[in-house]
């Protein structure tokens, strides 16, 4: 039956994040946190620097950038992409299909609502929205590291 073979698929996906999460969600925490101070670093760094060759500074913030940039972008795929599997179950063709289906359907519908989500160290969920409130805690670090420096 087609959707058993989804339910199994979706349980070995989801059972993936969790494997995932589980060995890398420390890691992914450091990583970002240290990819921010590295970001509010280089910016200090190319604004207050009189002259010379930024280019360096500016690979690595470019590097760090993209440290934080690709897990958001991951995160916020696996969220959409999950959400989109209880309206594909619901507009398939349940309503011809006999009571075990449908009741198969159910259970499988609730267990789809909750999304499968990144998180960092079980405390933020990793997605765009974390990536913009990363942006913003940068220049909110820098902006405190200028008044002091000033």
């Amino acid at each position: 039956m087609e959707l058993q073979k989804s339910v199994k698929l979706h349980l070995q996906i989801k059972e993936l994040i969790r494997l995932f999460m589980d060995v890398f969600s420390a890691g992914l925490y450091l990583l970002l946190t240290l990819s921010t101070i590295i970001i509010v670093s280089v910016i200090y760094v190319v604004i207050n620097s009189p002259h010379g060759n930024q280019s360096f500074v500016l690979c690595l913030a470019a590097t760090a950038f993209c440290h934080i940039f690709i897990p958001c972008i991951h995160g916020s795929n696996i969220e959409s992409e999950s959400e989109k599997l209880s309206y594909s179950l619901f507009s398939s063709d349940w309503t011809n299909s006999d009571i075990k289906y449908q009741k198969m359907m159910i259970i499988v519908m609730e267990n789809l609502k909750q999304s499968m989500r990144l998180r960092a160290f079980g405390l933020s969920e990793i997605n765009l929205e974390f990536f913009v409130q990363t942006l913003n805690t940068a220049y909110s670090m820098y902006a405190v590291l200028n008044s002091i420096s000033n």
